[in-house]
């Protein structure tokens, strides 16, 4: 695993690995509640999955080129001259 310590160094991998983690960690120190049954692993890393996917893409929509820049268009190049 990478030592990298910005998420958005992390490959979505190493990004879910540590998402899990976290969560299983919270999952097991969490006082146990009969009425809320804990969830299961294979339910945590899916979760852990599409957390890494949700913030990889909210990182890429912050980080993209906005549209009115990148479709700017100059007089100059539509004169009819």
């Amino acid at each position: 695993m990478s030592t990298s310590s910005h998420p958005s160094d992390l490959s979505p991998n190493e990004m879910a690995a540590r998402i899990f983690i976290e969560l299983s960690t919270r999952v097991v120190l969490a006082p146990v509640q009969p009425d809320k049954p804990k969830p299961s692993p294979d339910v945590l890393a899916r979760m852990s999955f599409k957390l890494a996917d949700a913030f990889a893409a909210a990182l890429d929509d912050r980080t993209a080129e906005p549209v009115a820049k990148k479709y700017e268009v100059k007089l100059s190049d539509v004169g009819g001259s």
